[in-house]
């Protein structure tokens, strides 16, 4: 009986690719694929949009933080203060005669409109001081003053601005002439001791 495997060659073939199969890799982690490479490099970017709003919800949490802190604050340190002025005024009242009390009110109103009445002239004073400095400022450049000298001008009034400007100018021409006047003593040439020949006109003769 002759032998099967010589027989069939072929299928002895077959059965030894089967019995050789590829290794497995011993890390399938360690390489990678180029569109995994890809994903991990790339690098999440936001639009304008995103950033204000970004920012916007962030300074809108620090707003909430910081009013909730001052709330909890004014409760602790001014809420107190308020409720004892108040009930202390409420007890002074009780104790007063209607006349009394009419001429309290009647004070608190005055002082009450007396602060307003500050409060809008302290208003006015400082927007016309804005304005008085524009003028000052256009004043001093037609002058040639250096602009800085805003700052020492009195802004009382309209007046005391033009005084102040005056005075400013005098001293600065004063100051510059004096100046010049100091520089050209000491660059004029001191005329030589009689008997000595000055350099210079010498220099000027041998030519």
């Amino acid at each position: 009986m002759p032998n099967e495997t010589t027989a069939n060659p072929g299928a002895a073939a077959v059965g030894a690719e089967q019995n050789q199969t590829p290794n497995p890799d011993p890390n399938p982690g360690a390489q990678q694929t180029p569109q995994q490479e890809t994903k991990q490099t790339e690098v999440k970017t936001y639009t304008q949009e995103e950033v204000d709003k970004l920012l916007q919800v962030t300074g809108d949490k620090r707003a909430t933080t910081a009013g909730a802190k001052a709330i909890e604050t004014f409760k602790k340190t001014e809420l107190p203060k308020l409720l004892t002025e108040a009930i202390t005024e409420a007890k002074r009242l009780e104790q007063m005669t209607a006349e009394e009390r009419v001429e309290t009110e009647r004070q608190k109103a005055a002082a009450e409109l007396k602060a307003r009445e500050e409060a809008l002239a302290e208003r006015e004073r400082e927007a016309n001081r804005h304005e008085l400095k524009a003028a000052v400022i256009d004043t001093l450049t037609e002058k040639g003053l250096p602009v800085s000298l805003w700052k020492v001008v009195n802004y009382e009034n309209a007046d005391t601005c033009n005084e102040s400007i005056k005075a400013l100018e005098t001293e600065w021409r004063k100051a510059v002439e004096d100046g010049v006047n100091a520089r050209l003593k000491t660059s004029v040439p001191k005329k030589p001791p009689e008997g000595v020949e000055d350099p210079f006109l010498a220099g000027l003769n041998k030519k």
